[in-house]
Order: structure tokens, then sequence, then C-alpha cells
């Protein structure tokens, strides 16, 4: 008896189908959809502070992505304060104020403090570096 063979055919039915739904699988950008948190500048440095001087920055918070980012806990490292101005919802591309503050009051030397901000962002959680250089001897001016 004889043994049937298969012929390839080339690609057609349902290897075609299936080759084509892989195919755009890779190419769609899945995260390009996603909601991205940036953070603009990510460091900043206070320079040179006294002992008990209370200094704030604000850094811009941007949703680079097509979805709704929302931002969740600022977790901060110390006492330091983190608050978001404009609220804790942003549509695609819209911005918001996140404003730091430091109260170098206990501190000497330099000092860092990360800041970690929650969101819904696949790349949660995003963080934020503040440094100062705080002098001994250094009194608060006003």
């Amino acid at each position: 008896m004889r043994r049937a063979r298969r012929v390839w055919r080339g690609w057609r039915g349902p290897r075609a189908a299936g080759l084509a739904f892989f195919a755009a699988l890779a190419i769609l950008p899945g995260e390009a959809a996603a909601q991205r948190l940036e953070v603009e500048p990510e460091r900043w440095d206070f320079g040179t502070a006294g002992a008990g001087e209370r200094l704030t920055h604000d850094f811009t918070i941007t949703n680079e992505g097509n979805r709704d980012l929302t931002i969740g806990r600022i977790a901060a490292a110390c006492a330091c304060t983190a608050t978001v101005v404009e609220g804790n919802r942003l549509a695609p591309g819209e911005s918001a104020t996140l404003r730091v503050t430091l109260d170098t009051g206990r501190y000497r030397g330099v000092v860092e403090r990360w800041f970690a901000i929650s969101s819904n962002d696949s790349r949660n959680p995003r963080r934020v570096l503040v440094r100062v250089y705080v002098e001994a001897g250094h009194a608060a001016s006003g």
C-alpha cells in the first residue's frame, strides 16, 4: 500500500492566518498605548542651605501616554513632604506640578532624599531625587 505524501502548498489557509496574527502582535506597540509618567527634572540640587531652612522645588509631571494616568501615593524617605498641586488624574498630554518641601532643621552635610511616585504606569514607581548641602554654622535667613 502506498503512503500519501503531504505536499507543501505554501502559506495559505490556517498557517497564513496564524502567521499574520502573530506578526501583527509583534508589530503593535503594546506599551505605547499605556499611560506614561514622566518627571522633569528627575533630580534637583538645592545647592547650599543653612540649618532650619524650608526648601521647596516644583517638579513637572506629564502623562506621555495615550490613556489616563492616575497618581497614587508619594512616598518620601524622610519627614519631607511632596504633593501634587493640580490633582491626581492626568489625561494624555496633561501636566501637573509635584511640589517637594525639605526642612533642613536636623540635617548637616550632604542630604539626598528620594521620593517614589506610585501610579498606574507599568514602570511604577517613578523616583525623583532632591539634594542639598546643609552648612552646620549657617543659620536660616528670614
